[in-house]
């Protein structure tokens, strides 16, 4: 059972924990989740080229 000082420390504490406000922070935060590697549906990933990928994997089948 928490106390009611525990209680009212949380309450503050919550004030502050909004997340992200600017869109810089907001922008961050979106990638999170953001899964790679083995784990990824996706082979290209934002920002990747695919003729890039292609070459290395074409070098690494070689």
């Amino acid at each position: 059972m928490s106390t009611t000082a525990q209680i009212e420390a949380n309450r503050e504490n919550a004030k502050s924990s909004t997340g992200p406000v600017t869109p810089e922070g907001k922008r961050i935060a979106s990638q999170n989740a953001f899964k790679h590697g083995l784990t990824s549906s996706q082979l290209i990933q934002p920002g990747e080229n695919q003729a890039d990928y292609e070459g290395l994997e074409t070098s690494l089948i070689q």
